[in-house]
């Protein structure tokens, strides 16, 4: 720590060691202007016995590393230093943060080149030396389970089995937004009632210069880490601070606040460096006004004119003013001090290496400057020992304005040739946190050492080049970065501002931020249209995106409207059986469907083959894609004849040109067993689930997870015609699979458990039967919860087969709670669970409360399947045997 920071720092100290001793938790907040010392006391605090402390847990993140403001990077890089100082393992984040980077890229491979794996035990043991591709992950994590590795068995103790499967059942973008809760459950875990403290030093940065920041909540990270932690002590230091929302301010809170140095520290600093005139005093203290920063820089100046002189220099030769300050201090350092660290301002991330570089560079050979000369300048942050130590902002931007261009451009296109170096040597599948680093430096130089085209050019090689999804909050910063950039540049009607623009649009529809999506695609049609008019190719485009937007957010009848007006455009300039022309009535017939306008989605799809068939012929493939998705159309539409006509003749085709056993074939065999399996009529389904499963074993082998998929449809069938020696074999053969290919546990395995039950009841082996069904709902609740549909299902199959045994209380009991999970929307499971506690109460003797459960089961069969489906039927004759009793 230097002398200066020593008079006054007990005024902070103190309440700190204070407010620590009484509080194992809470919030520090030291807010000041810039150059007040803020990060000067958080090093103090870091340095301080309680702290130092190991069995204290503690960390720091700088946000001045523009890169650590970003969620997903600031939480590895905490991750990673807290497992180097305290070997902690983050079991729950890692897994998490691998099933988001598998999931949003399934053909790369986890591999030892990613700092994730690298220093994970979890992952270590799951993956081993070699690494696996992201698709193999879960099925290796399964059976890393069963072989009971220590760090994965600890973590399916503390229910990691349950959350992976929940967060399996999530998108993609919501397992990356529950990455800081599974990072603080892994700190939680790790502690066991230890203090912990994580500091956060130059706080302002996450919002940026103009804010923007604030507005879109991009320190909720921070602020939810806060709320998951109230047993950790945070310090934040920062010109601003995160606003607590209202009714969650931290229990414990200690503000804070930095100052100007007063008169009495001016002298104290004076005095440390042998010069005690008065009036010099009074100068110093005058021209720096108090700015911690200006005033050791004017000192240091003041020591080395005394130094070289030996006599204390007058009151007269202070320097008024920061710039004029900086320039003092540069003419009276020794050496090449001032030019260096003039050439350093430019960069923002500063290392030994970046150092040694610019030395090698820049300066003349022969001059005696070296690493260990520049930390020792006042100028320089105290925190250089932890790598991440710049210049101190104020003082930077002195010297950057200091430069002229032609060194500033030298300097830039330097730094951009060594980090571009830099970024093209990473290696491996997946980035890690150096080349986010790296590449957020190599971006910042870039935008000054080369010109708008050039950048524009370069940023966009990089994109194609180094993009991947499992870092889209990184690259929707840059991209907002490049677009204020271009819009100043090259003004907002310009072909590259436009193009950049889409693609942030586009990255933010695929996070699903459809607040920030919509007015850039709305803006970015409007400029399309005036480059290249209403009907361009370009503007059309422009317009496509815009409606798969709406599409994704769900508001259908917007996109309709849109592909309606580019189908006209297409018609009109290409003609009404063009195949652009057609694609356009395909895809709006699809959102027909979506949107629940049967009759419209109908309408169109028979206009659509017509035009197929007219331009291209009946057997063409294109046509009998459209003739297979209006099949599906018109099911849905309610005309079943038609429907079935349709199916037929695609198979009809597909067989006569592709052959029996090509995967076309087969899908359509598929199509239309599931379409007889749909409508009840398990004669018809039965043949064809056969040759489909036949096709299917061909194709993709007998131990495919698919291939349990078609036993199973194939086992119900026969189970609903009381075929059960040939259902229990097809059951057992989808459970085998099942077993080999997902682990005993998952949940596709226990719903092959739960159809083997419900065959195993049918044939009256009973109690095997409920013994199948209690171990099932069991691990349905640790793996799913108490409210969930899975555990619903599984309840209600438990309660069928306790009420057969006369345990009426129970099995009320199950199927009231199960039909308190259904949800409402799902008309199926409501009729069925109706339909179970119907039966429960007419076995008991409740025949009021059976009769009315029948009804609403019925109302909602009916409403679903139609009053001749197989479920509907079996409902109607309950109900008809309650309403015998009742009358």
């Amino acid at each position: 720590m230097r002398d200066f920071e020593l008079k006054g720092m007990d005024g902070f100290i103190s309440p700190f060691r204070e407010f620590f001793a009484l509080n194992k938790s809470g919030v520090v907040r030291i807010k000041g202007e810039g150059g007040s010392g803020k990060s000067e006391i958080l090093s103090a605090f870091r340095l301080m016995p309680e702290i130092a402390d190991p069995a204290v847990v503690s960390a720091s993140l700088d946000f001045s590393l523009q890169v650590n403001t970003d969620c997903e990077l600031g939480l590895l890089a905490l991750r990673n230093e807290l497992i180097r100082h305290y070997k902690i393992n983050f079991s729950f984040f890692d897994v998490a943060y691998a099933l988001y980077l598998v999931r949003t890229n399934p053909n790369k491979k986890l591999d030892r080149d990613l700092d994730l794996y690298t220093n994970s035990k979890i992952l270590n043991e799951v993956l081993g030396v070699a690494g696996a591709k992201g698709d193999e992950l879960v099925n290796k994590l399964y059976f890393t389970v069963e072989r009971g590795k220590p760090a994965v068995t600890e973590w399916w103790k503390n229910e990691g089995g349950a959350e992976l499967n929940r967060l399996m059942e999530e998108t993609p973008e919501a397992v990356r937004k529950n990455l800081t809760a599974q990072w603080a459950k892994d700190l939680k875990l790790a502690l066991q009632g230890r203090k912990c403290v994580l500091m956060i030093d130059s706080f302002e940065n996450i919002y940026g210069d103009d804010e923007s920041g604030r507005k879109q909540n991009a320190d909720s990270w921070i602020r939810e880490l806060i709320s998951l932690l109230p047993e950790v002590c945070f310090i934040l230091s920062g010109r601003q601070m995160p606003e607590a929302e209202e009714g969650k301010a931290p229990e414990h809170l200690l503000e804070l606040e930095t100052s100007v140095l007063d008169r009495n520290g001016t002298a104290y600093l004076l005095e440390k460096n042998e010069l005690k005139d008065k009036k010099l005093c009074d100068a110093v203290f005058a021209s720096a006004r108090g700015d911690k920063l200006l005033t050791t820089l004017l000192v240091a100046g003041l020591a080395a004119i005394k130094k070289e002189t030996g006599k204390e220099p007058s009151a007269e030769q202070v320097e008024y003013g920061a710039k004029e300050i900086m320039l003092f201090y540069n003419a009276s350092s020794e050496g090449r001090e001032g030019d260096m660290a003039r050439l350093l301002s430019v960069c923002r991330f500063f290392t030994k290496e970046v150092f040694e570089y610019l030395v090698y560079e820049f300066i003349p050979e022969g001059v005696n400057f070296t690493f260990s000369d520049y930390c020792m300048l006042p100028s320089v942050s105290p925190n250089i020992g932890q790598d991440c130590a710049c210049l101190k902002k104020p003082f930077k931007e002195e010297l950057y304005s200091s430069l002229n261009s032609d060194q500033k451009d030298n300097v830039h296109f330097s730094l951009f040739n060594f980090y571009l170096k830099k970024i093209d040597r990473e290696k491996g599948s997946f980035k890690t946190y150096g080349f986010y680093l790296n590449f957020r430096e190599c971006f910042h130089h870039a935008k000054s050492a080369l010109d708008g085209e050039g950048f524009v050019d370069w940023f966009m090689d990089s994109h194609a080049k180094y993009f991947s999804n499992d870092k889209m909050g990184f690259w929707i910063g840059l991209h907002s970065e490049v677009v204020e950039y271009l819009k100043g540049l090259m003004g907002l009607i310009n072909p590259y501002t436009a193009l950049c623009m889409e693609r942030l649009a586009q990255m933010y529809v695929n996070i699903e931020d459809y607040s920030k999506a919509e007015p850039l695609l709305k803006r970015m049609v409007n400029i399309r249209e005036k480059l290249g008019g209403v009907d361009s190719q370009d503007t059309v485009r422009s317009r496509n995106k815009l409606a798969s937007m709406y599409t994704a957010k769900g508001d259908f009848a917007s996109a309709m409207d849109i592909v309606e007006k580019n189908a006209e455009i297409k018609s009109r300039t290409d003609g009404p059986d063009h195949p652009d022309t057609l694609k356009y009535l395909q895809k709006l017939a699809l959102l027909a469907m979506k949107n629940k306008d049967f009759k419209t989605a109908a309408d169109v799809g028979e206009r659509s083959l017509r035009l197929h068939i007219q331009r291209l012929g009946r057997e063409n493939a294109d046509t009998v894609r459209a003739m297979s998705e209006l099949a599906s159309i018109q099911e849905v539409a309610g005309d079943f004849d038609r429907a079935c006509e349709l199916f037929k003749e695609v198979l009809e085709i597909r067989e006569k040109s592709l052959g029996g056993n090509h995967p076309e074939t087969a899908k359509s065999i598929s199509q239309l067993a599931f379409y007889f399996y749909r409508r009840g009529e398990y004669d018809s389904a039965e043949p064809l689930f056969y040759r489909a499963l036949e096709a299917k074993e061909e194709q993709l082998g007998r131990n495919h997870p698919l291939i349990a998929s078609y036993c199973n449809n194939l086992g119900y069938i026969y189970y609903c015609r009381e075929k059960f020696d040939r259902a229990e074999a097809m059951y057992e053969k989808a459970l085998k699979i099942k077993e080999k290919n997902f682990g005993a546990s998952h949940p596709s395995t226990l719903a092959g458990v739960a159809n083997l039950a419900a065959l195993k009841f049918r044939k009256g082996e009973a109690e095997e039967a409920e013994t199948l069904f209690r171990k099932v709902l069991e691990q349905s609740i640790s793996t799913y919860g108490g409210k969930s549909s899975e555990t619903a299902t599984d309840m209600a199959n438990l309660a069928y087969v306790v009420s057969r045994r006369g345990e009426f209380g129970e099995a009320e009991s199950l199927c009231r709670s199960a039909l308190s999970m259904r949800d409402e929307d799902d008309p199926q499971d409501i009729a069925v669970n109706l339909n179970n506690l119907g039966e429960v109460l007419f076995r008991k003797g409740d025949i009021n409360e059976a009769s009315e459960a029948l009804e609403q089961a019925y109302s909602a069969a009916e409403s679903a399947f139609g009053d001749e489906h197989p479920v509907s039927k079996r409902i109607r004759a309950n109900l008809e045997k309650v309403r015998d009793r009742v009358h």
